[in-house]
């Protein structure tokens, strides 16, 4: 895991929608990301949740638990995204198959 320790969420993100954008996500490099990820959800941004989460959609595999973990942070601070941010992480847990009851819940109700 090398410094990956040493990015702040700002950094995880970029270095995530980089990968997703080149299309080349190493499994090795991706796993460690996703450590450090959950780490540091709760200093997330809302945008910056939305494009981890959507990087890692597009990735085609995500590391156990990551995604529930995104979206049960996202639920605590919904009122906090806008309707966009909101489509793009259903948008990106639907990509996966991801189904989280209690995060669609609280979408239906927010909107």
């Amino acid at each position: 895991q090398g410094r990956l320790h040493e990015f702040n969420e700002q950094g995880l993100t970029n270095v995530v929608w980089s990968l997703a954008i080149h299309g080349k996500a190493p499994l090795e490099l991706t796993s460690a990301l996703a450590v450090e990820v959950r780490a540091k959800l709760p200093n997330f941004k809302p945008q910056g949740l939305v494009n981890t989460a959507w990087a890692f959609s597009t990735f085609g595999r995500t590391p156990a638990g990551l995604f529930e973990a995104i979206l049960a942070e996202a639920e605590t601070r919904l009122g906090e995204f806008n309707t966009l941010a909101i489509s793009s992480l259903v948008w990106s847990a639907t990509n996966i198959g991801v189904v989280s009851r209690t995060f669609f819940d609280a979408v239906a109700e927010q909107l």
